[in-house]
């Protein structure tokens, strides 16, 4: 508080002009920013959308493949036993047309119930040869999707392969893993591949053998390549995409914008697949979607990228009576990619609040400047005149007929009153007459005349004296008239001939024949003001006399 008080009166309007904008500015902001935050949770429910859609997507393509291997193994190539065991024979030939056909497999096999091998492709999907001979020399009998198959322990849960009651049946799955097979089919290939398994079945509907088929795990990862593109079109190009198992491990890592990967490819980095557990790394997203199998979106600090990033999570739901994967869909970007549209739209409005501002600011100053300029100078001359330095007083500028130019008026009266006043107080004192007319008494000192009068005629006044007050009476703005004990009017000074001449149609007579009437033509009741001013108990005398439209100040003195 002593600050303010001890503040110039022109930085105390500036301020209050300051806080009177800031008011508005700072409602606006406040209904901007929880407009915003509703913005900011549609702009991250987008991302859980995004997720869930890749969610569906990649359930319904695994639920082709669930359907796929059933399909093959009902060609009836398969059942007759006279084509197996040959790699050159029909059922070779099918299944290369299978792998040419889908282009997502990259072995499909066929074994008999002893685990040994009937058949398998010898051509990609861009229908080159692939090295399987060897495989011929191989038993399957202990592979664990092959005694599933036999046990029919099928894949009707996100559980795994645990067979029962189900919408779907008759596939074993193989989740996601690195297949040595692959790898030495095809080199270079890291061999990241999912297996499903069914049974082939006679006419009877007995079991004769077992069909398995590796799966291109890149089909999942080709919906994580289109759901980025989407993103990147709609302006979220530094969008990452993550997909976790059930354990909540890192199996796709996709990142583009920070080089995990580019728009064509995803990276396979085995430093981070399999081994990086985010629900183990407490990311909240990774939590409520791989452990509690939940979908939403958040808000939350990237730890390794160290920024803030929206999130929105899905855990697979299965479609068609599928029970889908026991996975998890991430997609993540940064709250200032997310919501750049918020971001600019707030720069915007801090930058137009800073120049409303400036503006305030500026309009301030100058008004304040403009108010308080002549309020400054007034207590700058009022000073001056307690200090008696009357030599520094300044006429105020007045430039305006509001409060403070009738304010500056009344000043620059005064001065001059003063200043005349005391000119002529030295001319009297000199033994001089007066130069100028007007003596330049007003107000109070009107009201002290009737005491020098007194004081006057308890002297013996010399003559030259008498002439000084004849010449201040005559001299002097103040309306004075003499009249005698009969109340008969015998003097009038020039100021008040002059005063009431703008008031003679008030009068019943001309200004210049007020001199030797009665001071009854003043009053409405003279016999009431008669008896008041003929006692000399009552004098002197105050009173205002209502003269038309006008207020007369009447002071009566008695001499």
């Amino acid at each position: 508080m002593d600050v303010w008080k001890n503040l110039g009166l022109k930085w105390k309007q500036t301020l209050q002009y300051l806080m009177v904008g800031l008011v508005p500015l700072a409602a606006v902001m406040v209904m901007t920013n929880v407009s915003f935050k509703e913005v900011r949770q549609l702009n991250a429910a987008t991302l859980q959308s995004a997720a869930e859609n890749i969610a569906d997507k990649v359930d319904r393509n695994i639920f082709e493949r669930y359907g796929d291997v059933q399909a093959f193994g009902l060609n009836t190539v398969a059942l007759d036993r006279g084509n197996w065991y040959k790699p050159d024979g029909p059922i070779v030939e099918s299944m290369n047309k299978y792998v040419d056909t889908y282009d997502l497999y990259y072995l499909t096999l066929l074994v008999d119930l002893e685990g040994k091998v009937i058949g398998i492709n010898t051509r990609d999907q861009d229908g080159k040869p692939v090295s399987t001979q060897g495989f011929y020399q191989r038993n399957y009998k202990n592979a664990q999707w092959f005694q599933d198959v036999l046990a029919e322990k099928y894949y009707t849960s996100q559980d795994g392969n645990v067979g029962g009651a189900a919408a779907m049946t008759g596939t074993v799955y193989v989740p996601l893993h690195v297949e040595p097979e692959v790898k030495e089919a095809y080199a270079g290939d890291d061999g990241l591949s999912m297996g499903f398994a069914a049974p082939v079945k006679d006419a009877s509907g007995q079991v004769v053998a077992v069909w398995y088929n590796y799966a291109k795990f890149s089909l999942v990862e080709d919906i994580f390549k289109d759901a980025y593109q989407n993103l990147k079109d709609k302006g979220l190009a530094n969008a990452e995409l993550t997909l976790l198992n059930g354990n909540g491990q890192v199996i796709v890592d996709y990142d583009p914008g920070s080089g995990m990967g580019t728009e064509k490819s995803v990276k396979h980095d085995f430093d981070t697949l399999f081994k990086l557990n985010l629900v183990e790394k407490g990311v909240n997203a990774a939590v409520s979607a791989a452990k509690n199998k939940k979908s939403g979106f958040e808000y939350a600090h990237h730890a390794r990228k160290k920024i803030e990033q929206a999130a929105g999570y899905a855990h697979h739901r299965g479609a068609m009576g599928f029970p889908g994967m026991n996975w998890s869909v991430l997609v993540r970007d940064a709250d200032s990619e997310v919501n750049a549209s918020i971001v600019a739209i707030e720069r915007r409005l801090f930058a137009v609040i800073a120049v409303f501002l400036g503006l305030i600011l500026a309009y301030g100053v100058w008004s304040a400047r403009a108010l308080t300029a002549p309020i400054i100078a007034l207590t700058d001359g009022l000073e001056n005149f307690a200090e008696g330095n009357l030599r520094a007083i300044q006429e105020l500028q007045a430039k305006s007929s509001d409060e403070l130019g009738r304010m500056a008026g009344s000043f620059n009266g005064l001065f001059h009153t003063v200043k005349t006043f005391l000119q002529n107080a030295d001319d009297l004192l000199a033994g001089k007459l007066p130069k100028s007319e007007n003596f330049g008494l007003q107000g109070e000192f009107e009201r002290k005349l009737g005491a020098m009068l007194d004081q006057a005629k308890a002297k013996k006044m010399s003559d030259e004296e008498v002439a000084r007050f004849a010449v201040m009476l005559k001299s002097i703005p103040a309306n004075v008239i003499y009249a005698d004990s009969e109340f008969k009017i015998n003097y009038m000074n020039p100021a008040s001939q002059k005063n009431l001449q703008a008031l003679e149609q008030y009068l019943p007579v001309k200004a210049g024949q007020i001199v030797g009437q009665s001071i009854d033509i003043f009053h409405k009741n003279p016999r009431n003001v008669r008896k008041i001013v003929s006692d000399p108990r009552n004098l002197p005398h105050h009173a205002t006399i209502q003269l038309g439209p006008e207020v007369l100040d009447l002071m009566v003195t008695a001499i």
